[in-house]
């Protein structure tokens, strides 16, 4: 019965750090809510979104190109070979 009572504890205990910090509660395997939530802040630490540059995507071009793509590729390779 202690068994029973100290995992519901536990239980309870990591899924009030996984609500506070976001942390999924499967993540979360320390015995005390100092050292889960420790835990949590290392995860997020390392998983932060923010960690990375942002790259810009170019997007759409300026101007749509006319004509097929024949066409185009003619007028590029005319272009690249002057």
């Amino acid at each position: 019965m202690d068994a029973l009572t100290k995992a519901n504890g536990l239980r309870e205990m990591r899924a009030k750090v996984s609500k506070d910090t976001g942390v999924p509660e499967e993540l979360l395997s320390g015995e005390t809510e100092e050292a889960c939530t420790a835990q949590a802040n290392a995860i997020l630490k390392f998983a932060n979104p923010g960690a990375y540059p942002n790259i810009r995507d170019g997007g759409e071009p300026p101007r749509k190109p006319a004509g097929s793509t024949r066409d185009q590729f003619a007028a590029w390779f005319s272009q690249a070979v002057k």
